[in-house]
């Protein structure tokens, strides 16, 4: 380690710079709770000291590598980011729905995920591999054949002399030990509608949508299936949470499940027309016994066919109703439902022309 500080000290010499040994942070990466003693190093004819943290490219790297005070950091920096935002908006002025959420996942969630994800994509390399595996059973004359990639970082690798890589090493030493046909390794410019490589990335997105049935030996996982398991295990237990939580029959009914798209939809709606139909959606808008609970003017029987039998209610208004089956009808496609759960997958837009055209909202705050 010495040895490395001296070259680097001569090297900074030698192009007019310096290293302070003061911020310089020394860090025993161990689980060990008993530590033999050992010479710490010096730098510059200073003792170096150890220290518990290191911050590298604005990640805290612990002695433990428990990332524990790196997600408190993180989750600090992006509450205080969030409050901030918070400030920009209430439940009648500020910004838009749609900006809010922009601002959420494009300030706050960086900041909270920033360096989550370490991931080597090492993909195009294990490509090569297979290929020549391929051509060293080619039987014949000897040929000239031509392995296309798009990555010069994979044609590079295979090319340098230091390689630390195990997938790496072994693509290029079955390079080597072709003897009997001549290959060469071309590059192609990616998302240019060369025909081949266009085939060879729709394979690649397919794949990528597979299922991680097994691991490939000496390679990572690629970042985009990485992603793709996240998403699918991020739905998972977000509809799993939603199934459990008691009450909200209404809304479970009205939106089953996680549905980013339909949460997009939501969004792009004015401040008054989301409010209107996240209240409908949960049950809590002005409407029978719910509107007394608001304190405002209320009625047991439906306002718009009269019949006193009918209590007023979500379910009423948006299946049942016999006075609002033309409306019905015409905005969401059927005169009556049976339930509910028949409304999760009409369009937020049609929902909303079916209330404006009740009545039943207007001057609601």
């Amino acid at each position: 380690m010495e040895n490395a500080q001296g070259l680097t000290l001569r090297w900074a010499e030698k192009n007019g710079l310096g290293a302070n040994p003061q911020k310089t942070e020394l860090v025993l990466f161990t689980r060990k709770t008993k530590i033999e003693s050992f010479r710490l190093p010096t730098l510059g004819g200073t003792q170096l000291k150890l220290s518990k943290e290191a911050k590298y490219l604005g990640v805290i790297l612990d002695s433990k590598l428990s990332w524990k005070r790196n997600s408190e950091v993180r989750m600090k920096k992006a509450l205080q980011a969030f409050y901030v935002g918070k400030k920009t908006f209430g439940k009648r002025w500020g910004l838009q729905p749609r900006i809010i959420h922009w601002f959420y996942t494009a300030v706050v969630r960086p900041i909270l995920t920033y360096g989550a994800l370490v991931c080597v994509f090492q993909a195009e390399i294990y490509a090569v591999w297979q290929a020549i595996k391929l051509i060293h059973t080619l039987e014949g004359p000897a040929r000239n054949i031509s392995i296309y990639v798009d990555r010069q970082a994979a044609i590079k690798a295979l090319s340098t002399n230091t390689v630390k890589s195990k997938l790496t090493r072994n693509t290029a030493a079955a390079l080597n030990q072709c003897q009997h046909h001549s290959i060469r390794l071309v590059w192609v410019p990616g998302h240019m509608e060369v025909s081949g490589n266009e085939m060879a990335d729709e394979c690649a997105r397919a794949g990528s949508a597979l299922p991680a049935s097994c691991a490939v030996a000496d390679i990572c996982k690629p970042i985009q299936c990485a992603l793709s398991e996240l998403t699918r295990t991020e739905r998972v237990t977000a509809d799993r949470h939603w199934a459990a939580i008691l009450g909200g029959l209404v809304s479970k009914a009205l939106w089953p499940r996680y549905n980013p798209q339909r949460t997009a939809e939501l969004l792009h709606f004015n401040k008054n027309r989301k409010r209107l139909l996240t209240g409908v959606l949960r049950g809590h808008c002005h409407i029978g016994r719910m509107a007394q609970r608001y304190g405002g003017p209320y009625q047991d029987f439906c306002r718009s066919c009269g019949d006193e039998e009918e209590m007023e209610s979500v379910q009423h208004l948006l299946c049942d109703c016999p006075a609002l089956q033309r409306r019905r009808n015409r905005f969401l496609g059927k005169p009556f439902f049976v339930d509910l759960g028949s409304l999760a997958n009409v369009r937020l837009e049609d929902l909303a022309h079916f209330l404006d055209s009740t009545g039943w909202f207007h001057g609601r705050p």
